[in-house]
């Protein structure tokens, strides 16, 4: 990739945003600085004002008609939108549980008491979007989230943007304990899902050995295949309905008729029922379900 064609910590993402006339907000928020780098002068912005296309929300943003009320409590708040609650939405998986606004700090924001604020571990441009771009958001994710899901959104980042490399992410960290910085090296962007990731990611540290995104004849693709001979399927949080439901139960019959064993994992499985779980493959790999021989051994 071309250094030039590298996203940075400022890069400003068209994810979620809402035009208003030509110039995009996100949810309904605009900085004053985006307006005039715009080319629209003091009198253009009061223009707007009078018009009631905009109305100050604190000093530098503003919000449109119908704003989004989560945007605009984070601005009100003292900040924009960032970490968990910015990287949603621009359509990276995050983890389930964080259902707080998460918010970093804008210039010229005072804090008020009540909300999350999040920092990354190094400096930040101040915000210029009322929901920071990716990366900034991720910066502050390395500080929020476990080590697990950290990765499992990292990969995510890496999945949706098939044009970025694992080397974009590093200015995230780079300010981050050697412990943290290390986690990028357990990324891999071929993950389909956020439980696929936490899957991997927990086993490797259990010390199983593991390929992921391995076709099968007669099978497919598969998420996880531990040996030779164990595969493990995890389903996303949609509940699998009609012919998607039955596919999955014929891939699973072809695989046991090759000599694999197909395990199938489900959302909750992974994300509230993981020691149990963890427990019944390490129980299956001590009966050597991982080591069977296959047709495709031959």
């Amino acid at each position: 990739m071309e250094h030039d064609a590298r996203p940075d910590l400022d890069h400003a993402c068209r994810t979620h945003d809402a035009p208003m006339g030509g110039i995009r907000t996100d949810g309904g928020a605009i900085a004053r600085r985006q307006l005039t780098e715009r080319g629209l002068s003091d009198g253009e912005i009061r223009a707007l004002i009078r018009g009631g296309r905009l109305s100050l929300l604190r000093r530098g943003w503003y919000q449109t008609p119908g704003a989004d009320p989560e945007v605009v409590a984070a601005l009100r708040a003292g900040g924009v939108l960032s970490c968990v609650s910015a990287l949603g939405r621009h359509g990276i998986w995050v983890p389930p549980g964080y259902t707080d606004s998460h918010i970093r700090a804008s210039e010229h924001g005072r804090r008020v008491s009540g909300p999350r604020f999040c920092s990354p571990y190094g400096d930040l441009p101040a915000p210029v979007r009322a929901v920071d771009p990716i990366l900034p958001a991720l910066a502050c994710a390395a500080r929020c989230l476990p080590g697990d899901e950290f990765v499992a959104v990292c990969d995510s980042v890496l999945n949706t943007r098939p044009h970025w490399e694992l080397a974009d992410l590093e200015p995230t960290v780079a300010g981050a304990p050697a412990r943290v910085r290390s986690l990028l090296d357990r990324v891999d962007g071929r993950a389909d899902s956020g439980t696929e990731s936490l899957t991997r990611v927990r086993l490797r540290a259990k010390r199983v050995k593991l390929r992921i995104q391995v076709t099968i004849p007669d099978v497919g693709r598969v998420d996880v295949l531990i040996g030779r001979s164990l595969i493990v399927e995890c389903d996303s949080r949609r509940h699998h309905l009609g012919d998607g439901y039955q596919r999955d139960r014929d891939r699973d019959r072809a695989a046991r008729l090759r000599g694999y064993h197909p395990i199938r994992l489900t959302w909750a499985d992974v994300m509230y029922r993981w020691d149990v779980v963890e427990k019944e493959i390490l129980a299956l790999m001590r009966r050597g379900l991982h080591r069977t021989t296959t047709l495709d051994d031959f």
